[in-house]
């Protein structure tokens, strides 16, 4: 079964070793002190389920039953994780559904990315959204009502407790594999004309063995697989309101035509449309 057009297999690469019995006591405690939700992703962007110390909210669970609000929610937490991983910085935003959450990366002393805390479901705005029913109305003014100076409080101390994380050794970096050197620089590089004599030099591979191997632990051919992975950040970037144009622009198409052609080749419809309607 394909979810939003993209293929089921996906390469298991695990770039952390965490103790779990240690981190899910610190995410425990973390939890009931602030009384907000708090979970652990992966270095590729996954909930570890192993850490779900506090549900998520009446309000969250109740809106996500809709397929379209569920595909949003799923697109700004990529969106600002991979923005966290990036710039290996905190990113505290308001989400589509106008929570107030945050992203805390992990990374180690020598740069290495393992994975990022994400803190949130706190309610900012006294009135509720328009066209709630009664249920979700009750649910939405249960949520947490943290101000935005205590939130920022608690945003630096998780980033206190990421260096303590990492120097603890409770999560930390694991060597990475040729497929995972390949992963992590087709998605740091989706601008730009990526060849099978690269993948080769940065697997310390010959352009056949890439040839022959790739496929197999990706599910798909070099050329494919770029070109899901470039269509998966166009969906998350039309999720979060970015422009067709810029969107164009930073995943190296050729101009907005291009892109436009691809995308709608892949979804069946074009990018802007997709855009207006939010799938």
């Amino acid at each position: 079964m394909e979810k939003e057009g993209f293929p089921c297999k996906i390469p298991v690469m695990l770039r952390a070793i965490i103790e779990k019995k240690a981190l899910g006591e610190v995410l425990t405690l973390l939890s009931r002190l602030f009384d907000v939700r708090i979970a652990f992703f992966d270095p590729q962007g996954r909930e570890l389920t192993a850490f779900d110390v506090k549900p998520m909210s009446d309000y969250c669970a109740a809106r996500r039953q809709d397929p379209g609000f569920n595909a949003q929610c799923e697109a700004c937490d990529r969106l600002h994780l991979e923005r966290a991983r990036k710039s290996r910085k905190s990113q505290g935003y308001e989400c589509h559904a106008g929570l107030r959450e945050a992203v805390i990366p992990l990374v180690t002393e020598d740069g290495h990315y393992v994975g990022a805390m994400m803190m949130g479901q706190v309610r900012v705005h006294e009135i509720a959204p328009g066209g709630l029913s009664a249920a979700a109305l009750a649910a939405y003014r249960r949520l947490p009502d943290h101000g935005a100076e205590r939130f920022s409080e608690m945003v630096r101390l998780l980033e206190h407790m990421s260096v303590y994380l990492i120097r603890a050794e409770i999560v930390r970096h694991h060597g990475r594999s040729w497929e995972e050197r390949l992963h992590l620089h087709i998605a740091e590089h989706l601008e730009e004309k990526i060849t099978l004599p690269v993948l080769a030099r940065l697997a310390g591979r010959s352009p056949s063995f890439i040839s022959r191997y790739f496929a197999d632990e990706f599910g798909l051919t070099p050329r494919e697989f770029i070109e899901r992975e470039r269509m998966k950040e166009a969906f998350t970037l039309l999720r979060a309101g970015e422009k067709v144009n810029a969107i164009a622009a930073r995943l190296g198409y050729y101009d907005e035509f291009h892109f436009s052609k691809a995308f709608k080749k892949r979804f069946g419809k074009p990018p802007s449309l997709y855009r207006k309607l939010g799938g």
